[in-house]
């Protein structure tokens, strides 16, 4: 709010007069500077602005943001320029603003002065925030460069939308992906790349959905997988691991897909009518499994359980449950030699209900009670001791804490359910 009456009190003294010795449209009819402590000013007294008029504002500089405004030109526009800064004093962005709208070029750079997109804005919110940009409606082609100077991505538009065909590049300037747009929705095909030029994907699109053909590549001469999609929905599907042997597939909508790491699969998804619902299934490097988990309208929804990389997908480390992406549920661990090591209840999100542990020899050693998180009974166990070493009642008592090889670590105090710190 404060940047929008900023920007409004600096338009409306663009009427006041100086008598210019330069084209008026050149002239400064004011500026506001806001410095790095958030103070603000607004200039329009002619001879003070007058030791701006030569000051180059795209150079470093002690603001956090300079609005300079100019006289109406010769067709009766006021244009205005606004600039923001890095906490380093380098420029940070850059928009020029026609008639109180953004309008015109737009520059943002790197903390470290390389340029970091060039694009043309047509229409939008006069400021700089993010929720000003979201209002931009951008023309021509948008240019993205990272932080070393190299040129990342082309991305052309047309009255505000997405147009032509977008342009991504590697670091070393090689083209990585081709993405094509009509009207903001993705047709045609994508094309992927490696760094060495070697196709390694390529997806057709139509109306912003796959539809068509998809192929991966291990290699120029070995295939990864092929899929066909009808309107975004998966149809049929065959992957095939770098020694072309075939990992799972999908016909007719049904079946798994295989998501591919450089040189090796990393998931397997299950796929019912054409989308993603039922079990995932996560490989190490080496082929193990990592974790089996549920997913459901693109939510986990069911148990899912990770397990210890080093035990070949044998070993369970944990287990949870969800309910439509919510934990809900028991929650156990295990230790590496698979005896279990904990179990609670969970309620959105909150401990409700009972919480065991044992020591890694079985023995038990504490049993909570919870209701929303709160603690409300608790028994605490020395190793090989059947009686409680001390007791939460009511919510409140000691809580005696032991590692998993029965050596003490805390004893806490608990009031009204919560520890006492």
């Amino acid at each position: 709010m404060k940047y929008a009456v900023f920007l409004i009190c600096a338009l409306c003294l663009c009427f006041s007069g100086c008598a210019p010795s330069v084209p008026i449209e050149e002239r400064l009819s004011s500026i506001s500077i806001t410095d790095r402590n958030g103070f603000s000013e607004t200039i329009s007294n002619c001879d003070r602005l007058e030791q701006y008029e030569a000051v180059n504002f795209l150079t470093s500089q002690p603001y956090e943001k300079v609005l300079r405004v100019f006289y109406r030109d010769g067709q009766g526009n006021v244009r205005g320029e606004l600039i923001t800064y890095h906490p380093n004093g380098q420029p940070f962005q850059y928009v020029e603003i026609i008639n109180g709208r953004a309008s015109g070029n737009y520059y943002s750079w790197h903390s470290n002065g390389i340029k970091n997109v060039e694009a043309i804005v047509l229409e939008g919110e006069p400021d700089l925030s993010d929720a000003a940009q979201q209002t931009w409606i951008f023309g021509c082609t948008a240019n993205i460069w990272n932080d070393d100077g190299c040129l990342i991505a082309e991305i052309p538009y047309l009255k505000g939308m997405l147009q032509g065909k977008s342009i991504y590049y590697h670091s070393s300037g090689n083209v990585w992906k081709t993405v094509n747009f009509h009207k903001n929705l993705e047709n045609g095909t994508r094309m992927i790349y490696l760094d060495n030029g070697e196709l390694l994907s390529s997806i057709e699109y139509r109306n912003g959905l796959p539809h068509g053909k998809s192929y991966r590549y291990w290699d120029p001469n070995q295939l990864a997988y092929e899929e066909t999609y009808d309107d975004g929905l998966l149809q049929f599907g065959f992957y095939y691991d770098n020694k072309g042997n075939e990992v799972c597939s999908i016909r007719y909508g049904e079946g798994y897909k295989a998501i591919f790491a450089k040189d090796y699969f990393v998931e397997q998804q299950q796929y019912i009518r054409g989308e993603p619902e039922g079990e995932i299934k996560v490989f190490s490097p080496e082929g193990f499994i990592l974790q089996i988990y549920q997913v459901k309208n693109g939510l986990k929804n069911g148990e899912d359980i990770e397990y210890y990389p080093e035990s070949k997908g044998t070993i369970p480390k944990i287990s949870t449950y969800w309910i439509a992406g919510q934990l809900q549920g028991t929650v156990k661990t295990w230790y590496r030699d698979g005896t279990q090591e904990s179990q609670r209840e969970m309620n959105n999100v909150q401990k409700d209900g009972v919480l065991m542990t044992w020591y890694r020899d079985g023995a038990l050693m504490m049993i909570e009670e919870y209701e929303k998180d709160s603690l409300v009974k608790g028994e605490y166990y020395r190793k090989d001791d059947t009686n409680p070493v001390s007791r939460i009642a009511n919510g409140n008592g000691i809580a005696t804490l032991f590692d998993a090889n029965g050596n003490l670590t805390a004893k806490v105090k608990v009031k009204n359910g919560k520890p006492v710190l």
